[in-house]
């Protein structure tokens, strides 16, 4: 377990683990379909966040990255594939990550904080990882209305 997640429950715990991968999900299957080319960007995002992260929230990343992304982002894409319709996958999706809310308090501020700033940086390089032309509207609507995690509570 992460030192800065250690007053955290297993449940919470896992969580905040798959939180980042849940983020890429819901903006990237916005549009009813989750591109490639948005699990790719996902996958990247995790592996240079390893590097680039501050108040050892790159130390998650590192976790990420270390235990089976791959598969982590497969079966996790894999839930949310069962669902009838886009807007119940993202009810879903937005009632998992609003789980973070309860997370907050128990979190280093400081490392809170930059934790719900690099999963909102994922949200937006998700959206912009697919889609347009020549690189204007590459954004849908959908992802739009998401992007900011406005469901999310800042810390």
């Amino acid at each position: 377990m992460l030192f800065q997640l250690r007053n955290l429950s297993e449940q919470q715990y896992k969580l905040a683990m798959d939180a980042p991968i849940l983020v890429g999900i819901l903006i990237g299957s916005a549009d009813g379909i989750l591109s490639e080319k948005e699990v790719n960007r996902l996958r990247e995002l995790i592996q240079t966040k390893v590097y680039s992260e501050k108040n050892d929230v790159h130390l998650l990343y590192k976790k990420l990255a270390e235990d089976e992304l791959n598969d982590n982002i497969t079966r996790l894409a894999a839930q949310t594939a069962e669902f009838p319709t886009i807007e119940l996958k993202e009810r879903f999706l937005i009632e998992r990550l609003q789980g973070l809310n309860k997370i907050w308090p128990k979190m280093d501020h400081g490392y809170a904080i930059q934790y719900h700033k690099s999963i909102r940086d994922i949200a937006i390089a998700v959206a912009n990882a697919s889609g347009g032309v020549l690189g204007m509207g590459r954004i849908t609507y959908e992802e739009g209305e998401l992007m900011d995690l406005k469901f999310i509570n800042k810390p």
